[in-house]
């Protein structure tokens, strides 16, 4: 059973690793990481792309957003919640 689900989860990663991004700028591109969502150890983090792929989101479930076009006056101010300290949105979204 636990080597079926290393392969679900090797699986998982090589599809990943498949998504097309054209068009979303890592540096820029907001995006929102959550884990165990309704969990004691749930995590919400909102930053770009480029950062959140520093951020350590412990074991899964997983899911990211990637936040295209522009965000509800109301959207930004809840995310700025989640937002990671010194951000590059955060930065921009000062300006």
């Amino acid at each position: 059973q636990q080597q079926q689900q290393q392969q679900q989860q090797q699986q998982q990663q090589n599809e990943n690793e498949e998504i097309d991004l054209v068009g979303y700028d890592p540096a820029t591109t907001l995006c929102v990481g959550l884990a165990r969502l309704g969990q004691k150890s749930q995590q919400i983090v909102a930053g770009t792309m480029e950062e959140l792929l520093h951020v350590d989101f412990g074991k899964p479930l997983h899911s990211l957003i990637i936040c295209g076009g522009e965000l509800h006056d109301i959207e930004l101010q809840v995310l700025q919640e989640y937002t990671l300290p010194n951000s590059k949105f955060r930065l921009v979204q000062n300006h």
